[in-house]
């Protein structure tokens, strides 16, 4: 068993507090968002007003070995930041227009004109992505492992994990221009649940095989329903020399080229927010890439 507790200081990185403004220079690449709010994203700026992050980190974790072959794990952690560091849009009205050319602004304005019927767009439909500090952000969760030896070289390991985040203390002016942020519900992009499971063999002989599979549960980085994919390898170390084969996405899951924009998952909003499906949010859908096949050679000097 064991207890442990921490507290951390984290400055902000130089970077979001200093970086100079990116502008979409080709106005042709926006794919507008037709309704009111600042909803079409025009580039990124950094925040010189952004405050240090501290935390503190409660964790208990408990284990034990059955057998020689068989042991499990479980982890109970809480962690809690002040002043969280998150990404999120400003208004690009806020910035004033110093900071990007007018030629560009009346582009952007006229693309989202011609593709949305009856809308006169302003600069309060464009937005630009920057670090925000939360009034604070908590994460708890548990974790389980387990390894087992099914029989002499072959091993099957598991994990899962059940992750609660969310932000609290969110100003009100935040959350009108970042509608799918809601104070005390899980964060977008992190998902809740996440496992892996895996079956290797390794030969006193110097090969090796393994295929592991993996799982993201719904609200991940993707912006797709729950999904998993598996990897495999096989590899021969003779004297010096190590070959490997592998294949990424073996069975090709949750493989695309393109994002699908209108298609992904559709976030909750906030009390700000009148968005009643994903192709209003303008929610896009990523994948995995399609089936990779890999070979190394590796001579160890």
């Amino acid at each position: 068993m064991r207890l442990t507790g921490g507290r951390s200081y984290s400055e902000p990185d130089p970077s979001l507090l200093y970086a100079h403004p990116s502008f979409n220079t080709t106005a042709t690449n926006i794919n507008p968002i037709c309704g009111a709010g600042p909803v079409n994203p025009v580039g990124s700026v950094s925040n010189p007003s952004l405050q240090p992050e501290t935390a503190t980190d409660l964790e208990f974790a408990v284990g034990h070995r059955f057998s020689p072959g068989v042991t499990v794990q479980a982890d109970v952690y809480d962690a809690n930041e002040r002043n969280a560091l998150f990404g999120g849009n400003l208004p690009l009205s806020a910035l004033g227009q110093t900071q990007i050319p007018a030629n560009y602004i009346a582009q952007y304005l006229s693309i989202i004109d011609s593709r949305c019927p009856g809308e006169t767009a302003t600069t309060g439909n464009l937005s630009v992505s920057t670090t925000f500090n939360a009034a604070s952000a908590r994460y708890r969760g548990v974790e389980l492992t387990t390894t087992v030896a099914l029989m002499r070289g072959l091993t099957f390991t598991g994990d899962y994990d059940v992750m609660s985040s969310s932000y609290l203390g969110l100003s009100d002016a935040l959350l009108q221009n970042n509608v799918q942020l809601i104070n005390g519900s899980q964060i977008p992009g992190v998902p809740l649940h996440k496992a892996n499971v895996g079956i290797t063999y390794r030969s006193r002989g110097g090969f090796s095989t393994s295929l592991l599979g993996h799982y993201l549960g719904n609200g991940n980085n993707l912006n797709r329903p729950a999904f998993w994919w598996a990897d495999f390898n096989i590899a021969q170390t003779v004297g010096n020399r190590t070959v490997n084969f592998g294949v990424n996405n073996l069975f090709n899951s949750a493989a695309q080229n393109y994002g699908y924009i209108g298609l992904g998952t559709f976030y909750p909003e906030n009390q700000f927010g009148s968005d009643i499906n994903s192709f209003q949010q303008g929610r896009e859908e990523f994948g995995l890439p399609f089936r990779q096949v890999w070979m190394t050679v590796t001579y160890k000097l």
